[in-house]
């Protein structure tokens, strides 16, 4: 799945899955949260976030995603940060809300 987000970048449908997927995958198992990190899935979820500002629904499930990927796991939390997690995150949170 880190594959294909990373093939398909573009892709609404791929986009959308691999985040389902990350989220599920990587929730509350450190082991997976390992091996999805190892495979790019952090900087994966940032491309995402970035392709895809202003679709709410993928905004939605890569934060999901994000929260999953780095909960407990200090190696992840790292990774997001280098990948601009700050940055990326504020703006999608800006844009789910406007006036503040």
């Amino acid at each position: 799945m880190v594959a294909g987000l990373r093939a398909l970048p573009g892709y609404r449908l791929v986009c959308l899955a691999g985040c389902r997927a990350i989220r599920a995958l990587a929730r509350g198992r450190a082991d997976h949260q390992q091996k999805l990190g190892e495979l790019g899935a952090c900087q994966a979820m940032m491309d995402t976030l970035t392709a895809f500002p202003n679709n709410p629904v993928i905004c939605q499930e890569a934060c999901s995603a994000v929260a999953a990927l780095a909960s407990c796991h200090p190696g992840n939390a790292q990774a997001l940060q280098a990948a601009g997690a700050d940055e990326v995150l504020g703006s999608t949170l800006r844009g789910a809300n406007p006036t503040s």
